[in-house]
């Protein structure tokens, strides 16, 4: 879940900053930001998972996821 959240984070700064900065980023962020940066992923995925081969995962385990990582901040 962690790795989920930092990606989540990082790929939201549009500045390249270290990873030090994006971990203390992350430490002072209410759940609820979060959960609201996953819910953003889940709508810009949902045309992939949708075509997504059946013998590919990328997608559908990435919605698995952030589904998860919502349901667990909840």
């Amino acid at each position: 879940m962690e790795k989920t959240i930092y990606h989540l984070v990082k790929n939201t700064i549009s500045q390249d900053v270290g990873e030090y900065f994006i971990k203390a980023l992350i430490e002072e962020m209410p759940n609820e930001e979060i959960i609201e940066l996953a819910l953003k992923e889940l709508k810009s995925i949902q045309y992939f998972v949708r075509i997504e081969l059946d013998n590919w995962y990328y997608w559908k385990d990435k919605q698995k996821r952030l589904i998860e990582l919502i349901n667990k901040l909840k």
